[in-house]
């Protein structure tokens, strides 16, 4: 009959296993046991900021590793058989040019390919069949190694699919250095750390993901700004046009919002701002006012919430504010301000959706009280337009504005503002 391999193994690796079988069961009794601790991890899956999941990287998970593969090495041998039937939720082991422990997600019993997660890596992979093996009841007995990351302060921005990309460009397959805040009990076996998660630069000095990743929100389809100053995306969408709400039409000065995901992730952070609003009683009056701090605040007159910043200082205790978002100015008293990062983070450090814009062939100097006016009326605040980009050099962009006519037809906005202008000249006249 032969032997085991596993009772053939070392004194080494049974001392091994043995005490890291008491750390772990020590571990799971009681996870604050890492709440102060700063690690690296290896980062193998980047799915959102509330889920990124890795290997830690210290001495004892790296020894670990190396006599898990070590023993299954041992166990398995040249020549193991597959096995004989593939059931989700089953625990197996894999191998891709090295042993891998693994859990089915789920079985495609037509195409014979398997879902799987790596519960030492964190990540998920497809497989044939034919990859995965009987997991020896021994290989049980160890926790798995993975981690889950959720990155402190950027909860909210979770089911952001774009965050998740930037993320995953980032960080998957890097060495990353966390800062544990609060550790949670194992969930579906997997520890989740809320953790500051901090990048090494190619100078040596350690950079805070956040600050990376909201420079690159900023340069995505996230921020309307960019969007209609990006030259390819604009010549893009000078034959697409974009469409967009008229959020304010004043002297000089038109702003729209693009109707986009970054709108509607907008109006989600927005509505938790507001739920914030009602629930929070301790929140700090400022003492002077700054300018470059965003605030929340409601409008004095329709009591809506809006992010906004200042724009002009009256006397010690008001000022003329702009909404970020819409266009719109008003004043407010200083009592009546909040500082947006004392209620949301997300919401605060989120880009500004109020896209300021000019038209094609009428000049801001044109763009009078009565023109602004005209346009509103055009438009009603529940209609869309569609807005043609036609020069994006400038610092504000210039724009064609369509919107449907009564009888279902494209019209030309620009044109209807020019000839109602030319109508009003004639009969001053």
């Amino acid at each position: 009959m032969k032997k085991s391999p596993i009772m053939s193994l070392t004194n080494e690796i049974k001392e091994f296993y043995s005490a890291n079988f008491e750390m772990y069961t020590n571990l799971l009794c009681d996870p604050q046991q890492l709440v102060s601790e700063n690690a690296w991890v290896l980062i193998h899956s980047a799915r959102s900021t509330t889920d990124i999941r890795g290997e830690v990287q210290d001495e004892f998970n790296q020894r670990f590793a190396a006599m898990q593969l070590n023993t299954m090495d041992k166990y398995y041998g040249d020549t193991p058989l597959s096995a004989t039937s593939i059931v989700e939720n089953c625990h197996y082991a894999l191998f891709d040019s090295q042993w891998f422990r693994v859990k089915c997600i789920k079985c495609n019993y037509q195409t014979r390919i398997a879902e799987v997660y790596f519960i030492d890596r964190g990540d998920f992979d497809r497989y044939p069949f034919n990859y995965l093996f009987n997991l020896f009841d021994f290989f049980y007995l160890f926790p798995p190694r993975a981690v889950k990351i959720s990155i402190k302060d950027l909860e909210d921005y979770a089911d952001l699919p774009e965050v998740a990309d930037i993320l995953s460009e980032l960080l998957v397959e890097q060495n990353v250095f966390i800062k544990i805040k609060n550790l949670s009990m194992p969930h579906d076996d997997i520890f989740t750390l809320e953790s500051d998660v901090h990048i090494m630069k190619p100078n040596g000095t350690m950079l805070n993901v956040i600050s990376v990743l909201l420079d690159r929100i900023h340069e995505s389809n996230l921020n309307p700004n960019y969007i209609i100053r990006t030259s390819d995306i604009i010549h893009y969408q000078a034959f697409i046009p974009q469409y967009a709400s008229i959020s304010c039409a004043k002297e000089n000065e038109i702003y729209v919002q693009l109707n986009s995901l970054s709108s509607c992730y907008f109006n989600k952070l927005i509505n938790l701002a507001k739920e914030l609003l009602n629930t929070v009683n301790d929140l700090k009056s400022i003492d002077t006012f700054d300018r470059a701090v965003t605030y929340i605040v409601k409008h004095p007159v329709c009591q809506q919430i809006y992010r906004v910043k200042i724009i002009n200082i009256k006397n010690y205790d008001e000022a003329e504010v702009m909404c970020i978002d819409f266009g719109q100015t008003f004043c407010v008293k200083k009592k009546d301000l909040i500082i947006l990062e004392d209620i949301s983070k997300p919401l605060a450090w989120y880009p500004e959706q109020a896209v300021q814009i000019n038209l094609y062939q009428i000049s801001p100097e044109m763009f009078d009280t009565t023109m602004a006016m005209k346009l509103i009326d055009l438009v009603p605040e529940s209609q869309q337009v569609l807005l043609k980009v036609i020069d994006n050099t400038k610092e504000i962009p210039v724009v064609t504005l369509f919107r449907t006519g009564e009888d279902g037809f494209m019209k030309c906005i620009n044109s209807e503002l020019l000839v109602n202008s030319i109508k009003n000249s004639s009969s001053n006249n």
